[in-house]
């Protein structure tokens, strides 16, 4: 207990440190525009390695296997895309956040939709992470799940409304240091305790269990949102250069197949040596029970520092997008303000709801089916042609209106066939706009 009040304390401590050098909204959205590809690459991995990806993915290779690898490997995929195809262009962008980015390319009602989309949304994901956060901290300190989630989700906010991206951007390197050793020497010691299991290991990356359409739904709602997001988009913003933010995507896609593997091989051996009870999540069944004393706390914090990590960036990119791109403004004490009561949305939020992977694929759905077309699309044509204000709004509102349905019915070709709808109506768009001689989006010139 003592270590994470120390943790929490240390945190807290560099955020205020951080909170005197914030000048201005760049500083506090962009931390300074100057981060190399080492440090972005580490900020997207420990931004992404959250809730999802330590004890969703376990629970989810115990009960499905390898396949459970594409909730991160699909992510992975979409990184290492984004380096080969859009890095280098939003690095030369002079904008603050992605529905900024929306508004240069496609006007003023664009960006109003995807501010919305974006604040509610990862609100939802920040929620996610929140009760992640709560899981670890009870098991820490032996609270109840409420007492852990007020005082989880208090510390995470209460860190990102003083040092704002500087802060987690600080933090991730050594978040991600925490969580390669965490899940490292886990994974060397179950396998070392026990072998192999008899009959081998089925590395098979589909199966009854989680055919291909379920494939396709990874790869389409949850592997685009690591191309095309805002809190993806935050970390390209910061590099200060093209080989910066292309280097630090395409790092952070190779590492996260590493990583996913590694986490759901964790899974597949609850898989085949214990019996995890009914209502409980794999990985705290396996800290409590198969891990030596020394190595559950290591791990526990390598966890707690994957779900912080995420959870920060998410709360960084809700809170800021609602300041610039809502209330049109760049006030930083404002700003502050705003990520204090989205915070505290997330909290209650979630105060009943604790099914981790349904928050997340609704959050993704909605996003992910109206969003990420017409910006993946306008992104490319923006120095030949600008889209339609009207058709892309259009495209927007149908894509997550579909995506939303498809979160409340729970099926997945809503959502897809959302993303689809949206994909075609932005063509359109891109037919019906106007030709452009030069970037529609106005660029650096640092």
């Amino acid at each position: 207990m003592i270590f994470l009040v120390l943790y929490a304390v240390g945190l807290i401590a560099l955020g205020w440190l951080d909170s005197r050098k914030v000048l201005n909204f760049s500083d506090y959205v962009l931390a300074g525009r100057n981060r190399g590809g080492v440090i972005v690459a580490a900020s997207l991995l420990a931004s992404v390695v959250g809730a999802s990806a330590t004890i969703g993915v376990v629970d989810m290779a115990y009960k499905v296997g390898m396949p459970a690898f594409w909730w991160l490997g699909s992510g992975a995929i979409g990184l290492v895309l984004l380096g080969i195809t859009i890095a280098k262009k939003l690095s030369t962008y002079d904008v603050y956040t992605l529905a900024d980015l929306v508004e240069k390319l496609n006007g003023v009602a664009a960006r109003w939709l995807v501010s919305v989309v974006v604040v509610v949304v990862w609100t939802g994901i920040v929620g996610a992470q929140y009760v992640a956060a709560a899981e670890i901290v009870s098991q820490i300190s032996g609270w109840g799940y409420h007492t852990s989630l007020v005082v989880a989700g208090a510390f995470v906010t209460m860190y990102c409304v003083l040092g704002g991206q500087a802060s987690v951007m600080k933090t991730d390197f050594l978040q991600v240091i925490l969580m390669a050793v965490g899940i490292g020497m886990t994974l060397f010691f179950l396998y070392n305790s026990t072998g192999m299991p008899e009959n081998g290991i089925d590395y098979s990356l589909l199966n009854s269990s989680f055919g291909f359409s379920k494939w396709t739904y990874f790869m389409l709602i949850v592997g685009s949102g690591f191309l095309v997001g805002p809190d993806v988009f935050s970390r390209i913003f910061t590099a200060k250069g093209a080989f910066a933010a292309r280097s630090g995507a395409l790092g952070s896609g190779i590492l996260l197949f590493v990583f996913s593997f590694s986490i759901v091989m964790i899974g597949i051996w609850a898989k085949h040596f214990v019996v995890v009870p009914d209502g409980q999540k794999a990985l705290i069944y396996i800290l409590s029970n198969s891990l030596p004393d020394w190595l559950g706390f290591l791990l526990l914090f390598g966890i707690l520092s994957a779900i912080v990590s995420s959870a920060d960036t998410c709360l960084i990119t809700a809170s800021t997008t609602f300041e610039h791109d809502i209330l049109c403004g760049t006030n930083v004490f404002r700003a502050r303000v705003v990520t204090l009561l989205l915070g505290f949305i997330a909290i209650a939020a979630v105060w009943e709801n604790k099914d981790i992977i349904k928050i997340l694929l609704f959050s993704y759905s909605v996003f992910n089916s109206g969003v990420i077309p017409p910006l993946l699309i306008s992104i490319l044509a923006s120095h030949k042609r600008r889209m339609n204000i009207v058709i892309i709004s259009l495209a927007i509102l149908i894509g997550a209106g579909m995506g939303a349905y498809s979160g409340i019915v729970d099926d997945s070709f809503y959502a897809m066939l959302g993303m689809g709808i949206s994909a075609l109506i932005s063509i359109l768009g891109i037919i019906f706009g106007k030709p452009v001689t030069e970037s529609v989006v106005p660029l650096r010139n640092d």
